[in-house]
């Protein structure tokens, strides 16, 4: 049921879940729709933390998150992330991941 009075529907009736599907990629935090970076066709959109990121942390992050979806499985981590075995696992040393 729809409680506004406004006659178009917009994105911003939408819980910020479905409009930022991927807002926790980079940080555990919501954010604010100003600090989104990028979405692509498909949805999935970067955020770009208030104080920055480095790549690196970016990277880090997003290995540490592979790993964890595939419960530590570095092969599957590895292709999920579009990189070989063997630099998954350079990777990992590079950044101190276990």
């Amino acid at each position: 049921m729809m409680l506004d009075p406004a006659p178009l529907l917009t994105p911003t009736f939408l819980p910020r879940e479905i409009r930022h599907p991927n807002h926790d990629l980079i940080t555990d935090q919501p954010v604010d729709s100003d600090t989104l970076v990028s979405t692509d066709s498909s949805g999935m959109g970067i955020t770009l933390p208030p104080n920055g990121i480095t790549l690196d942390e970016v990277e880090k992050m997003l290995i540490q998150q592979a790993l964890l979806r595939y419960d530590g499985n570095q092969t599957k981590a590895a292709n999920c992330l579009g990189m070989s075995r063997d630099t998954i696992r350079y990777r990992m040393k590079k950044f101190g991941l276990n």
